[in-house]
């Protein structure tokens, strides 16, 4: 754990810093020396240009090679900066380009990818770990990367692992998703009402459940459960129009502001206002069209929140040929997602009371 340890501290040192990506790419080589390979025996490459055909070329940050083969590509993002899906599709073509298994994103997270050589698919996202320190995932992912400990069968395994407990996850967030439903709330009812029937007639457990009022919610987050208003992160990066800024992410208001409005109406009003207005610093309008920082940020389980007007995108997922649309911000137009559940209201409520000020 102590070298996990101390490898959080370097990275959340570059956080605070706001160091730039040169100075943290050193750092990211410095890491992979911490893990016992070496640029002077060539394990660590760093920013070569590979040509690809008779025109073109590769400038992955950092490959990893092991008995003088390639072995993990990894991109780097300054730790100050979210990560985003740009990012991301970037080491996924560095991947395919180098025909490599493995793959680091590296930046507020690490994040581990893998292409399963038996399947046309591309390579996916099986890991994704804060520098949190005695994280145990993080603690895990390292004794992998290790030189002293790294194989490639090894590696494999322990990623095909973690894609099948992605995928269990998936399904089961797809079945509670579907549990929220009146459908899934009556097939519950359901089941109670056949477990009864074991030690009581239909009819006296249908009466009985007659008389309760059975409803569904889903369990806070962890996140909300812990999120506390010194919890703090950065937000924001410099623009012309907005100065850079810490910012912390408030509690919870004790008291709703908006009681007589759906999430869907909240979203559709307070948050289309906060953009239209701009009150949104293009910055974050820029990453709220990223799906994985909208679920972090707002709870959206399969959709950014909002997108280019003359992108391609599921037209019945975002509010959509109305007369008050497109969203109109910073004189581009934008859809809003219109995917909204009870559930998610917690955060809506930060990010507005963070974005009202």
């Amino acid at each position: 754990m102590e070298l996990w340890n101390e490898i959080c501290f370097l990275i959340n040192e570059h956080r605070t810093r706001g160091s730039a990506e040169r100075d943290f790419q050193i750092e990211a080589e410095n890491m992979f020396e911490k893990l016992g390979w070496s640029r002077y025996r060539d394990e660590i490459i760093s920013q070569k240009v590979i040509p690809i055909g008779s025109a073109q070329n590769l400038k992955p940050d950092i490959i990893i090679k092991s008995e003088g083969k390639n072995v993990i590509v990894v991109e780097l993002k300054k730790p100050s900066v979210d990560i985003i899906d740009r990012n991301a599709q970037q080491l996924i073509s560095y991947m395919l380009q180098l025909k490599l298994r493995f793959g680091l994103l590296i930046g507020d997270t690490i994040q581990l990818y893998y292409d399963e050589p038996e399947n046309d698919e591309r390579p996916e996202q099986v890991l994704e770990v804060p520098f949190k320190p005695d994280d145990d995932k993080g603690n895990t992912l390292i004794g992998q990367l290790t030189k002293q400990s790294f194989s490639p069968d090894g590696l494999a395994t322990y990623c095909k692992e973690l894609v099948v407990r992605k995928h269990d996850k998936e399904k089961a967030d797809a079945l509670a998703q579907r549990l929220l439903t009146e459908d899934g709330q009556a097939q519950i009812v359901a089941a109670i009402s056949d477990a009864l029937s074991g030690q009581y007639s239909k009819d006296i457990a249908a009466a009985a459940l007659d008389k309760l009022n059975i409803k569904v919610v889903r369990k806070p987050s962890v996140a909300s459960q812990t999120s506390t208003p010194e919890q703090a992160a950065t937000l924001y990066s410099p623009h012309k129009n907005h100065k850079p800024r810490q910012t912390t992410i408030p509690a919870i208001p004790a008291d709703d502001p908006y009681p007589t409005l759906k999430v869907g109406q909240l979203a559709n009003t307070v948050i289309r206002r906060l953009l239209e207005t701009e009150m949104v610093p293009p910055d974050e309008v820029e990453r709220l069209q990223d799906v994985g920082y909208s679920k972090r940020v707002l709870g959206l389980s399969s959709y950014p929140l909002i997108v280019p007007a003359n992108s391609q995108f599921e037209w019945q997922r975002f509010y959509h040929n109305q007369s008050r649309d497109p969203l109109n911000i910073y004189g581009q137009s934008y859809y809003l997602c219109s995917q909204w559940f009870a559930q998610q209201r917690p955060q809506m409520l930060r990010w507005i009371a963070e974005h009202s000020k």
